[in-house]
């Protein structure tokens, strides 16, 4: 893999063995994927891949409907498909083309540089290698949408396929002061605070698709008539519940042994200003760092602030990556609880256990109807073993509490989290 991004940085592929040396021009991109959960790369070489995408499964009902239909229709008639989508395919490939005649015409100003050159050194990237693929992939995103130049925006739109796990920060230069008028608090930046005690989770039995085997991995079992490694229960099962005497080719199962996936926490915190912020994101930041040091499942983060909910730090068992990312978590702002609570439910799954760290003041609209209606009806389709830590000062709205029967989830406030008892108790499947 090293060698093969050497080629791709350098445009020069060199061979060399036992005196014989050749070098010769290659110009390709590679594409590589991988599955997180099966581990990291290390930092020397994840760092030298321009962009990484994250490919997750359709959550929406519509979206899935669209793609099943599509492939039924492609099954039924491949060619008949094809022919269908040649037109589109072919209008892509005239706009791939024009974008790169235009790429040639795109320029990145001084000023535009600097500013990416300065926000990459905040979060201390050592390499130039984030900056420069910042700067090719606005270009590229500029040609495409037949922009005449490229500006900040650009940039923030591709900064998640370059640096995932490292939010922009602010720039450098001091922020305009609010109007008299404006209630938001102000924007701020909270170092973590270490919980006195390891923060603990149980309770939630989380449900696990294959059988646990005793020397650790999970076990499946799959028909196969010729298998390289019998599965004798299966086997023998199968020809137990057709009646069968002794066992056939069609009874034989082969033993399939997967790596055991492990629990994931997902934090989901409200990085709105209030009163509470300071409280809230200290505590979050510290909680997540005590998970991390303990090792015992993988923790993500996703806050919500402002007009929009992000995925702060990815699953991770990576403490570094961690510290990083919640070094430059900032507060302030409005509160977008349906955004956050919609991004969450696509990253829950059956080994998934949540904790919602908020009030329950929602006031962004996340498709343009009431933010708490909005809020409440998510809540309500969110399906994982979770807890709702109430951070509500001020008059009682008791709409954290109200979250909290819609998820059917574990009811707290942070308040009463003290130094002794700071274990989360999460429902088992199935109750409230």
């Amino acid at each position: 893999t090293d060698a093969l991004l050497d080629v791709v940085v350098s445009g020069v592929g060199r061979l060399e063995r036992e005196g014989f040396s050749l070098e010769y021009p290659a110009r390709f991109v590679l594409l590589a994927s991988m599955n997180p959960e099966e581990g990291r790369l290390r930092p020397q070489l994840y760092d030298r891949f321009a962009l990484k995408v994250a490919v997750r499964g359709l959550a929406d009902p519509a979206e899935r409907a669209l793609a099943l239909a599509r492939r039924l229709a492609f099954e039924a008639d491949p060619a008949g498909f094809r022919a269908e989508w040649a037109e589109a395919q072919a209008a892509l490939k005239q706009s791939l083309a024009e974008a790169r005649g235009r790429l040639a015409r795109l320029a990145l100003g001084e000023e535009l540089l600097l500013e990416i050159s300065q926000r990459v050194a905040a979060l201390g990237v050592p390499s130039l290698r984030a900056d420069l693929a910042l700067a090719k992939a606005a270009r590229a995103l500029a040609a495409w949408e037949g922009r005449e130049g490229v500006d900040w925006a650009l940039v923030e739109a591709v900064w998640p396929l370059v640096l995932p796990e490292q939010p922009s920060p602010p720039p450098p230069e001091a922020p305009p002061p609010p109007p008299p008028e404006a209630r938001e608090a102000l924007e701020q930046v909270l170092p973590p605070k270490k919980p006195p005690h390891p923060l603990r989770l149980e309770g939630g039995s989380l449900r696990q698709g294959s059988q646990n085997h005793p020397h650790g991995e999970a076990v499946r079992a799959v028909p196969e008539p010729h298998p390289e490694r019998l599965e004798l229960r299966a086997s023998l099962l199968h020809a137990g519940l057709r009646g069968a005497e002794r066992l056939e080719r069609q009874d034989l199962h082969a033993r399939l042994e997967v790596g055991r996936r492990g629990q994931r926490l997902l934090l989901v915190v409200d990085a709105s200003g209030s009163l509470a912020a300071e409280a809230r994101m200290a505590w979050a930041k510290g909680a997540l760092l005590s998970l991390l040091e303990g090792g015992s499942e993988e923790v993500g983060l996703i806050t919500f602030r402002g007009l929009e909910a992000r995925l702060t730090l990815p699953f991770t068992r990576d403490q570094e990556a961690a510290r990083r990312a919640l070094e430059h978590l900032p507060t302030g702002g409005r509160t977008p609880l349906a955004a956050a609570l919609a991004l969450a439910r696509a990253h829950l799954d059956g080994r998934t256990r949540l904790v919602l760290v908020t009030d329950g003041r929602a006031n962004v609209p996340h498709q343009g109807g009431d933010p708490w209606a909005e809020a409440l009806a998510l809540a309500q389709s969110l399906q994982a073993p979770a807890v709702v830590l109430d951070v509500e000062e001020g008059p009682a709205l008791g709409r954290a509490r109200a979250l909290a029967q819609a998820m059917g989830a574990r009811y707290a406030r942070l308040s009463d989290l003290s130094d002794h008892a700071l274990l989360l108790r999460f429902p088992e499947e199935g109750s409230a």
